[in-house]
Protein backbone atom coordinates (compact mmCIF):
# COMPACT_ATOMS: atom_id res chain seq x y z
CA UNK A 1 0.00 0.00 0.00
CA UNK A 2 2.62 2.57 0.84
CA UNK A 3 4.37 1.67 -2.54
CA UNK A 4 1.91 2.12 -3.79
CA UNK A 5 0.50 5.76 -2.11
CA UNK A 6 4.13 6.87 -3.39
CA UNK A 7 4.24 5.81 -7.06
CA UNK A 8 0.67 7.85 -7.53
CA UNK A 9 2.39 10.65 -5.24
CA UNK A 10 5.12 10.64 -7.97
CA UNK A 11 3.15 10.22 -10.86
CA UNK A 12 1.09 13.24 -9.50
CA UNK A 13 3.97 15.43 -9.07
CA UNK A 14 5.23 14.54 -12.93
CA UNK A 15 1.84 15.55 -14.21
CA UNK A 16 2.03 18.86 -12.04
CA UNK A 17 5.28 19.68 -13.07
CA UNK A 18 4.53 19.18 -16.85
CA UNK A 19 0.89 21.60 -16.33
CA UNK A 20 3.39 24.39 -14.95
CA UNK A 21 5.61 24.23 -17.73
CA UNK A 22 1.93 23.97 -20.27
CA UNK A 23 1.10 26.71 -18.43
CA UNK A 24 3.92 28.96 -18.64
CA UNK A 25 5.88 28.13 -22.26
CA UNK A 26 8.03 31.09 -22.28
CA UNK A 27 10.79 31.06 -20.36
CA UNK A 28 13.02 33.77 -21.05
CA UNK A 29 9.81 35.86 -19.37
CA UNK A 30 9.17 36.68 -16.00
CA UNK A 31 6.38 34.31 -14.49
CA UNK A 32 4.31 36.36 -12.08
CA UNK A 33 1.53 34.21 -9.81
CA UNK A 34 -1.31 35.36 -8.27
CA UNK A 35 -3.42 33.93 -5.77
CA UNK A 36 -6.62 36.10 -6.52
CA UNK A 37 -7.82 38.10 -9.47
CA UNK A 38 -7.76 41.75 -8.87
CA UNK A 39 -3.63 41.36 -8.96
CA UNK A 40 -4.31 39.13 -11.75
CA UNK A 41 -5.78 41.70 -13.42
CA UNK A 42 -3.28 44.60 -12.52
CA UNK A 43 -0.48 42.66 -13.85
CA UNK A 44 -2.87 41.83 -17.20
CA UNK A 45 -3.16 45.75 -17.46
CA UNK A 46 0.91 46.95 -17.03
CA UNK A 47 2.72 43.84 -18.42
CA UNK A 48 0.92 42.66 -21.34
CA UNK A 49 2.55 40.23 -23.03
CA UNK A 50 6.19 40.53 -21.51
CA UNK A 51 5.17 38.37 -18.56
CA UNK A 52 4.09 34.75 -18.35
CA UNK A 53 0.72 35.74 -16.16
CA UNK A 54 -0.47 33.16 -13.69
CA UNK A 55 -3.38 33.03 -11.60
CA UNK A 56 -3.76 30.39 -9.16
CA UNK A 57 -7.68 30.61 -8.25
CA UNK A 58 -9.60 29.35 -10.83
CA UNK A 59 -12.50 31.36 -12.78
CA UNK A 60 -15.49 30.31 -10.41
CA UNK A 61 -13.61 29.17 -7.51
CA UNK A 62 -14.24 30.78 -4.52
CA UNK A 63 -11.28 31.77 -2.33
CA UNK A 64 -12.11 30.66 0.79
CA UNK A 65 -12.33 27.50 0.04
CA UNK A 66 -9.79 27.00 -2.19
CA UNK A 67 -6.65 24.50 -1.61
CA UNK A 68 -3.44 24.53 -3.11
CA UNK A 69 -2.82 21.73 -5.69
CA UNK A 70 0.70 19.93 -6.51
CA UNK A 71 0.68 22.15 -9.26
CA UNK A 72 -0.18 25.42 -7.52
CA UNK A 73 2.93 24.71 -5.21
CA UNK A 74 5.21 24.29 -7.33
CA UNK A 75 3.91 27.65 -9.42
CA UNK A 76 4.51 29.36 -6.42
CA UNK A 77 8.34 28.33 -5.68
CA UNK A 78 9.29 29.04 -9.54
CA UNK A 79 7.74 31.81 -10.01
CA UNK A 80 9.74 35.21 -10.53
CA UNK A 81 7.31 37.01 -8.70
CA UNK A 82 4.22 35.70 -6.59
CA UNK A 83 1.48 37.94 -5.11
CA UNK A 84 -1.04 36.91 -2.40
CA UNK A 85 -3.55 39.06 -0.57
CA UNK A 86 -2.44 37.88 3.17
CA UNK A 87 -4.59 37.09 5.99
CA UNK A 88 -6.47 34.08 7.45
CA UNK A 89 -7.48 32.94 3.86
CA UNK A 90 -3.72 32.38 2.91
CA UNK A 91 -2.82 30.70 6.18
CA UNK A 92 -1.40 28.08 3.64
CA UNK A 93 1.38 30.54 1.83
CA UNK A 94 3.64 31.18 4.76
CA UNK A 95 4.74 27.42 4.62
CA UNK A 96 4.59 27.30 0.55
CA UNK A 97 7.23 30.65 1.03
CA UNK A 98 9.02 29.40 3.65
CA UNK A 99 10.20 25.49 1.80
CA UNK A 100 10.72 27.34 -1.34
CA UNK A 101 13.06 29.73 0.47
CA UNK A 102 10.74 33.21 -1.25
CA UNK A 103 12.51 36.20 0.02
CA UNK A 104 10.45 39.12 0.44
CA UNK A 105 11.87 40.60 -2.79
CA UNK A 106 9.82 37.96 -4.56
CA UNK A 107 6.72 38.40 -2.77
CA UNK A 108 4.12 41.00 -2.68
CA UNK A 109 1.57 40.66 0.42
CA UNK A 110 -1.44 43.09 -0.53
CA UNK A 111 -2.51 43.78 3.03
CA UNK A 112 0.85 45.02 4.11
CA UNK A 113 0.45 47.82 1.05
CA UNK A 114 -2.65 49.40 2.55
CA UNK A 115 -4.42 50.71 5.97
CA UNK A 116 -6.35 47.73 7.46
CA UNK A 117 -9.66 47.77 8.32
CA UNK A 118 -11.43 45.27 10.64
CA UNK A 119 -14.67 43.37 9.47
CA UNK A 120 -16.23 46.17 12.09
CA UNK A 121 -20.02 44.78 12.18
CA UNK A 122 -21.71 40.90 12.72
CA UNK A 123 -25.12 40.64 14.18
CA UNK A 124 -25.34 39.01 17.08
CA UNK A 125 -27.66 36.71 18.31
CA UNK A 126 -30.60 39.21 18.39
CA UNK A 127 -29.98 40.95 14.46
CA UNK A 128 -28.28 43.34 15.96
CA UNK A 129 -24.84 45.21 14.82
CA UNK A 130 -22.47 44.58 16.82
CA UNK A 131 -18.48 45.74 17.26
CA UNK A 132 -16.35 42.81 16.37
CA UNK A 133 -13.26 42.88 19.43
CA UNK A 134 -10.91 40.40 18.07
CA UNK A 135 -8.69 42.06 15.46
CA UNK A 136 -10.02 39.97 12.43
CA UNK A 137 -9.27 42.50 9.33
CA UNK A 138 -10.93 42.62 5.74
CA UNK A 139 -8.58 41.28 3.69
CA UNK A 140 -10.62 42.48 0.41
CA UNK A 141 -8.64 46.05 0.46
CA UNK A 142 -9.08 46.07 -3.69
CA UNK A 143 -12.84 47.15 -3.48
CA UNK A 144 -11.23 50.64 -2.75
CA UNK A 145 -10.24 52.10 -6.04
CA UNK A 146 -7.77 54.07 -4.02
CA UNK A 147 -6.12 50.61 -2.64
CA UNK A 148 -6.32 49.24 -5.78
CA UNK A 149 -3.80 51.61 -7.83
CA UNK A 150 -1.31 51.52 -4.34
CA UNK A 151 -1.19 48.00 -5.16
CA UNK A 152 -0.87 48.06 -9.24
CA UNK A 153 1.79 51.25 -8.49
CA UNK A 154 3.75 48.43 -5.73
CA UNK A 155 3.16 45.83 -8.78
CA UNK A 156 4.91 48.08 -11.34
CA UNK A 157 7.56 49.19 -9.41
CA UNK A 158 8.61 45.11 -8.24
CA UNK A 159 8.47 44.59 -12.12
CA UNK A 160 10.57 47.19 -13.13
CA UNK A 161 13.43 45.91 -10.56
CA UNK A 162 12.86 42.42 -11.42
CA UNK A 163 13.16 43.54 -15.31
CA UNK A 164 14.55 46.38 -16.54
CA UNK A 165 14.78 45.69 -19.97
CA UNK A 166 10.84 46.56 -19.87
CA UNK A 167 10.69 49.12 -17.23
CA UNK A 168 9.14 52.02 -19.58
CA UNK A 169 6.61 49.25 -21.03
CA UNK A 170 5.60 49.05 -17.23
CA UNK A 171 5.35 52.61 -16.40
CA UNK A 172 3.34 53.29 -19.57
CA UNK A 173 0.98 50.74 -18.89
CA UNK A 174 1.17 51.86 -14.85
CA UNK A 175 -0.20 55.34 -16.23
CA UNK A 176 -3.11 54.45 -18.42
CA UNK A 177 -4.44 52.30 -15.53
CA UNK A 178 -3.91 54.73 -12.81
CA UNK A 179 -5.92 57.36 -15.36
CA UNK A 180 -8.79 54.61 -15.60
CA UNK A 181 -8.81 54.45 -11.67
CA UNK A 182 -9.12 57.75 -11.07
CA UNK A 183 -11.80 58.30 -13.27
CA UNK A 184 -13.58 55.09 -11.65
CA UNK A 185 -13.08 56.78 -8.06
CA UNK A 186 -14.56 59.88 -9.52
CA UNK A 187 -17.40 58.69 -11.27
CA UNK A 188 -18.42 56.29 -8.19
CA UNK A 189 -17.90 59.73 -5.30
CA UNK A 190 -20.22 61.50 -7.87
CA UNK A 191 -22.53 58.68 -7.61
CA UNK A 192 -21.94 58.82 -4.03
CA UNK A 193 -22.49 62.68 -3.37
CA UNK A 194 -25.60 62.86 -5.47
CA UNK A 195 -27.43 60.07 -4.36
CA UNK A 196 -30.50 60.31 -2.25
CA UNK A 197 -29.25 57.63 0.24
CA UNK A 198 -25.92 56.58 1.78
CA UNK A 199 -26.92 53.41 2.32
CA UNK A 200 -26.75 49.77 0.68
CA UNK A 201 -28.02 46.55 1.46
CA UNK A 202 -25.91 43.47 1.19
CA UNK A 203 -27.87 40.28 1.83
CA UNK A 204 -24.79 37.89 1.62
CA UNK A 205 -21.29 38.22 2.74
CA UNK A 206 -19.56 41.36 3.06
CA UNK A 207 -16.06 41.83 1.48
CA UNK A 208 -16.64 45.74 0.85
CA UNK A 209 -15.39 47.74 3.91
CA UNK A 210 -12.78 48.95 2.53
CA UNK A 211 -15.40 50.33 0.01
CA UNK A 212 -17.70 51.58 2.28
CA UNK A 213 -15.05 53.64 3.81
CA UNK A 214 -14.25 54.80 1.05
CA UNK A 215 -17.04 56.13 -0.16
CA UNK A 216 -18.47 57.13 3.30
CA UNK A 217 -21.94 54.56 2.79
CA UNK A 218 -22.87 52.81 5.47
CA UNK A 219 -24.70 49.11 4.85
CA UNK A 220 -26.57 46.36 6.31
CA UNK A 221 -25.12 42.86 5.38
CA UNK A 222 -26.06 39.15 6.80
CA UNK A 223 -22.34 37.91 6.77
CA UNK A 224 -19.23 39.41 7.56
CA UNK A 225 -16.80 39.04 4.29
CA UNK A 226 -15.14 35.74 5.25
CA UNK A 227 -17.89 34.01 6.92
CA UNK A 228 -18.54 30.24 6.12
CA UNK A 229 -22.41 30.99 6.97
CA UNK A 230 -25.00 30.68 3.77
CA UNK A 231 -28.17 31.39 5.91
CA UNK A 232 -28.98 34.11 8.35
CA UNK A 233 -30.36 33.11 11.53
CA UNK A 234 -34.27 34.21 11.78
CA UNK A 235 -33.36 37.60 13.58
CA UNK A 236 -30.81 37.99 11.29
CA UNK A 237 -32.88 37.66 8.40
CA UNK A 238 -35.63 39.79 10.43
CA UNK A 239 -32.85 42.73 10.88
CA UNK A 240 -32.36 42.55 7.55
CA UNK A 241 -35.56 42.87 6.22
CA UNK A 242 -36.50 45.84 8.43
CA UNK A 243 -33.88 47.74 7.55
CA UNK A 244 -34.48 47.41 3.81
CA UNK A 245 -37.75 48.87 4.68
CA UNK A 246 -36.91 51.43 7.11
CA UNK A 247 -34.36 52.54 4.49
CA UNK A 248 -36.44 52.26 1.62
CA UNK A 249 -33.39 51.19 -0.33
CA UNK A 250 -34.63 50.02 -4.03
CA UNK A 251 -32.06 47.23 -4.74
CA UNK A 252 -30.58 44.69 -2.09
CA UNK A 253 -27.34 43.29 -3.15
CA UNK A 254 -25.80 39.80 -3.64
CA UNK A 255 -22.28 39.12 -4.54
CA UNK A 256 -20.71 37.48 -7.51
CA UNK A 257 -20.77 33.50 -7.95
CA UNK A 258 -23.92 33.37 -4.76
CA UNK A 259 -26.83 31.80 -5.38
CA UNK A 260 -28.97 35.00 -3.81
CA UNK A 261 -31.27 32.67 -1.59
CA UNK A 262 -31.24 35.44 1.10
CA UNK A 263 -31.07 38.40 -0.99
CA UNK A 264 -33.67 36.69 -3.05
CA UNK A 265 -35.76 35.71 -0.05
CA UNK A 266 -34.90 39.75 1.64
CA UNK A 267 -36.64 40.91 -2.08
CA UNK A 268 -40.01 39.35 -1.64
CA UNK A 269 -40.61 40.39 1.84
CA UNK A 270 -39.27 44.27 0.46
CA UNK A 271 -39.98 44.60 -3.26
CA UNK A 272 -36.45 45.17 -3.51
CA UNK A 273 -34.92 44.41 -6.41
CA UNK A 274 -31.51 41.88 -6.64
CA UNK A 275 -28.31 42.96 -8.19
CA UNK A 276 -24.77 41.56 -8.27
CA UNK A 277 -22.35 43.29 -6.42
CA UNK A 278 -18.92 42.35 -7.66
CA UNK A 279 -16.53 42.08 -4.85
CA UNK A 280 -13.63 40.59 -7.42
CA UNK A 281 -11.48 37.86 -5.77
CA UNK A 282 -12.56 35.95 -8.32
CA UNK A 283 -14.76 36.52 -11.71
CA UNK A 284 -17.09 33.66 -13.45
CA UNK A 285 -15.09 31.87 -16.05
CA UNK A 286 -17.81 33.44 -18.40
CA UNK A 287 -16.64 36.66 -17.34
CA UNK A 288 -13.20 35.52 -17.78
CA UNK A 289 -13.79 34.61 -20.72
CA UNK A 290 -14.92 37.66 -21.87
CA UNK A 291 -12.08 39.38 -20.87
CA UNK A 292 -13.66 41.24 -17.71
CA UNK A 293 -11.32 42.79 -15.81
CA UNK A 294 -11.25 44.80 -12.47
CA UNK A 295 -12.53 48.21 -14.13
CA UNK A 296 -15.47 47.09 -16.43
CA UNK A 297 -16.71 45.05 -13.26
CA UNK A 298 -16.73 48.09 -11.28
CA UNK A 299 -18.16 50.01 -13.78
CA UNK A 300 -20.95 47.35 -13.72
CA UNK A 301 -20.94 48.32 -10.03
CA UNK A 302 -20.94 52.12 -10.81
CA UNK A 303 -24.28 50.99 -12.89
CA UNK A 304 -25.65 49.57 -9.53
CA UNK A 305 -25.09 52.05 -7.15
CA UNK A 306 -26.99 54.45 -9.29
CA UNK A 307 -29.91 52.58 -8.68
CA UNK A 308 -29.33 51.46 -4.78
CA UNK A 309 -28.70 55.21 -4.07
CA UNK A 310 -31.62 56.14 -5.46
Amino acid sequence: MKRALLLLFCLSLMLSLCACTEKNPDSDKLTVVSTVFPSYDFVREIAGDKVNNVMLLSPGEDVHSYDPSARDIISVKECSLFIHTGGTSDKWVQTVLESAGKQSADVITMTELVSLYKDEHEYDEHGHHEDKHEEEYDEHVWTSPENAKLIAEHICQRLCELDGDNAEHYKANLSLLKAKLEKLDGDIRAVVEGGKRKFIAVADRFPLVYFVKHYGLDYVSAFPGCSSKTEPSPSTFAALTEAVKKEGVPVVFKIELSDGFTAKAVSEQTGARVLTFYTLHTVSKEDFERGEGYISLMEKNLESLKLALN
